[in-house]
């Protein structure tokens, strides 16, 4: 005997009625962003077939990372088109549930999109500094590209897995993007905790002076950012 269930299609439009009208109400400008950045990724996947794997290892072997990578840090401009595309992914992620959670109607904001892709730029920058100065500091140019190797592939890892959960949380609705925003929040924290505990284990004078540890986290890990937010917070 066959059991047939009918759905209505009202009773569906009204399970999904507050998500479809978010996805009505998001901007043209914002599913242009992400159709360009998919095609971007994928073109970019094209030139780098091996990344997917990369990212995988930055999270599960590391040692195989820094085999595989090492010692290639200055030979490839992909890296940079990487960094920036992570970048961008992870910006309009949280632009996006940002704009969502706070507002019935979103307004797309390409401002708060840049001014995230500042703080990814200014992380970024800050960790090339401190691996040129352990360059010096060494004489090794090799104990500076691994420490950037840890922190650049790792959070470029951790920006791919928060972009889908906040385009799913955007278009979802106001109460999945706060959800959304404190999901990416523990990855992020779990990702920076993860490089953080490579960074001192690589390094044998953190181990030894725990306060140069201290200082380097609190004046190039937090406070730059810290500084920033409130500045743009008046």
């Amino acid at each position: 005997m066959w059991v047939q269930v009918y759905f209505p299609m009202h009773d569906i439009a009204a399970m999904f009625e507050g998500t479809l009208r978010t996805v009505e109400e998001l901007p043209g400008g914002w599913w242009m962003g992400w159709f360009l950045l998919a095609l971007a990724w994928g073109l970019f996947q094209r030139v780098q077939p091996n990344y997917i794997q990369w990212m995988q290892w930055a999270w599960t072997d590391y040692r195989l990372l820094v085999l595989e990578l090492g010692d290639r840090q200055r030979t490839h401009a992909s890296w940079v088109v990487a960094n920036l595309l992570s970048g961008l992914a992870l910006s309009m992620a949280i632009a996006g549930m940002m704009t969502v959670s706070n507002s019935v109607i979103p307004s797309f904001s390409l401002v708060l999109v840049l001014r995230l892709f500042l703080i990814w730029s200014l992380l970024m920058g800050l960790r090339w500094m401190v691996s040129m100065l352990w360059n010096m500091h060494a004489g090794d140019a090799h104990v500076g590209e691994v420490f950037l190797l840890n922190h650049r592939v790792l959070m470029e890892s951790t920006a791919w897995v928060v972009a889908p959960i906040g385009f799913v949380c955007s278009c979802w609705g106001p109460d999945a993007s706060r959800v959304g925003i404190c999901i990416a929040a523990a990855i992020w924290t779990l990702g920076w905790m993860l490089r953080q505990t490579r960074g001192f284990a690589q390094s044998p004078r953190f181990r030894k002076q725990p306060l140069l540890g201290m200082l380097y986290l609190c004046g190039l890990e937090i406070l730059p950012v810290a500084v920033l937010i409130r500045t743009w917070q008046g």
